[in-house]
Parts: C-alpha cells; structure tokens; sequence
C-alpha cells in the first residue's frame, strides 16, 4: 500500500508542476511495484532493455521505476553520466537473462523541466504524457523502439532505424528526419514549416509540411506527404516513392 501511495503521490506531484505548460494529463496511474529514484539533473535520456518510458514535462525532476516482478525492478539501473539519465537493465550489463526478466513489463516513469534528447533501443517505447515544449529537440530510436506523443519545438532531429515507429502530433519549426530499415512514421498531425528528409530500406513516412520539402528515398521506401511547400531536391531510386497526398 505503502508503494501505491508513493506513486500517487509522485504522479500528484507531475501533474501539479505541470500548470504552466498548454498540456495536462488527467490519468493516474496505479503501480503497486513502483520505486521512486534520486538522481542529480538531466537533460538527455537513455532508455533500453524493453524498458517503457512515460515522460511528462514539469517544473520539477522526477524519476520513478516498476516491474511486475520486484527482483528485476531492483535491477533497473538509473544513473547520470554527463548530463544524460541512463535507464536499463542489468548489474554493469551482465544480470539479467533475457528468457527470464522479458515479460515482467519494466517501466520508468520521468518528470522533467528542460530535455533535449531522448534515445531509445531494445525495444523500449516512449510515450509523451503531455506536451514536451522545446527550443531544439533530438529523437533517436534503434531495434524496434517507438514513441509516441505530442511535441512543440523549434528544431526536430529525428532518426529511426531497424524497425522503429513513430507517430508524433503537434508542431515543429523545421525537422530533420533520417529513416533506415523498415521503420515507420506517421506525422500527419505534426505542423512543420521546413523539412529534409531520408528513408532508406522499406520505410515508410507520412509528413505535413508548410513552405520546404526535401526528400531523398531509395530501396522501396515511401514517402508521402501533405500540404504545399516548395519541393526541392527530391531524388528516389529503386522502387521508392514521394507522393503528394490531399
């Protein structure tokens, strides 16, 4: 009862710093194996090992981790190493046994003010609670990891490889996507003024843009798109395609 309440007071907590910014998130989460983590401030994060991460934006750091089973929660690392907030499995990389902890459901549960990075592999997904507000924002996603939320920033950087999805809402001055493998992304629902974008593999990208495209896609990678900006360089080969879409 004792780590329920813990948690509900930490999403308590997400959820009155968070007055400020244009999204709120109403839900509470009730996590009966939660434990809550002290770390110094961060700006960037790292997340593997299957790991979910549920970030929220707020005025105050917080981190929080759980898993159906209390041994494997025990063995989730979270440390700080030059700014970047590492999330994972593993006693310096060698506990864990995949056939052993992969169904335990593993969670990490983030507050924070002002980040800039995020980067995820193993399949680790991220979901964005409310709206992540920031001047400049990098997003990179390996070994079939998604994320999936709304964002309002300045610059985008975003690269997927593997078979990572994406599918983000909201707005963004000009972004640059790079996609490899057979990942996909679906940003209809996110406004941008200016794009460069790259599918290479068997991607798939959908985008909404305002003024400038660019494309280049090879293998049989699609690219389609909505909106009437100016189209510059846009190059395909093999069995790739660049559609306008209404």
């Amino acid at each position: 009862m004792k780590k329920i309440l813990g948690f509900v007071l930490l999403l308590i907590v997400f959820m009155s710093n968070t007055t400020p910014l244009k999204a709120q998130t109403n839900s509470v989460i009730y996590d009966d194996h939660v434990q809550v983590r002290n770390v110094p401030n961060f700006t960037s994060i790292k997340v593997s090992s299957a790991i979910d991460l549920y970030l929220s934006q707020s005025n105050e750091t917080k981190v929080a981790v759980s898993a159906s089973n209390d041994e494997i929660r025990d063995h989730i690392i979270t440390e700080v190493q030059g700014g970047t907030l590492i999330i994972k499995l593993g006693e310096n990389g060698s506990w864990f046994d995949w056939k052993k902890w992969g169904n335990y459901k593993t969670k990490a549960y983030v507050s924070v003010k002002d980040l800039y990075s995020i980067i995820a592999s193993g399949a680790s997904d991220i979901h964005l609670v409310n709206t992540l507000e920031q001047p400049k924002l990098k997003l990179s996603l390996t070994g079939a990891s998604d994320v999936k939320g709304e964002i309002n920033v300045g610059a985008l950087f975003l690269e997927c490889t593997g078979a990572s999805n994406v599918e983000l809402k909201g707005r963004a001055e000009d972004a640059v996507v790079r996609m490899t493998g057979a990942s996909d992304a679906k940003l209809y629902n996110l406004q941008l003024k200016a794009a460069d974008v790259s599918a290479t593999g068997a991607c798939h990208i959908r985008i909404s843009v305002s003024e400038v495209l660019k494309v280049s896609a090879t293998g049989a990678s699609d690219v389609d798109y909505k909106g009437n900006p100016v189209t510059k360089n846009i190059s395909t080969s093999g069995a790739s395609n660049v559609r306008r879409r209404d």
